[in-house]
């Protein structure tokens, strides 16, 4: 499992998105308030489920957050909340599939 190194958006401004090879479960760290939203760019020629799971916040309990990502598609997840996906510092991103697929994630 490897990190996904997060994009921090600019107020008012622009940045170069950080994107990187997807594995089958990758993590994100995150801050205690955190609002972010993760890209899935799917280059392949099959659909890709890709789940958050739920962490161990307050709101925890409405579960993982599952989406099916066509193939040749990009999803773009959330805005997520650290409340209910964020467990130990960090978010989980798990993906049934990586071939031909990039991740990234953006701080709000």
């Amino acid at each position: 499992m490897a990190d996904i190194v997060k994009t921090e958006a600019v107020k008012n401004g622009g940045v170069a998105l950080t994107t990187k090879a997807a594995e089958a479960s990758q993590t994100i760290a995150i801050s205690k308030d955190e609002r972010m939203c993760i890209i899935v760019n799917n280059g392949g020629e099959d659909a890709v489920s890709a789940s958050v799971t739920a962490g161990s916040g307050i709101c925890s309990v409405e579960g993982d957050y599952e989406v099916s990502v066509a193939a040749g598609a990009v999803e773009v997840i959330g805005p997520l909340e650290s409340a209910r996906f964020g467990k130990d510092g960090k978010f989980t991103l798990e993906l049934s599939a990586t071939s031909s697929v990039t991740v990234a994630a953006i701080q709000l």
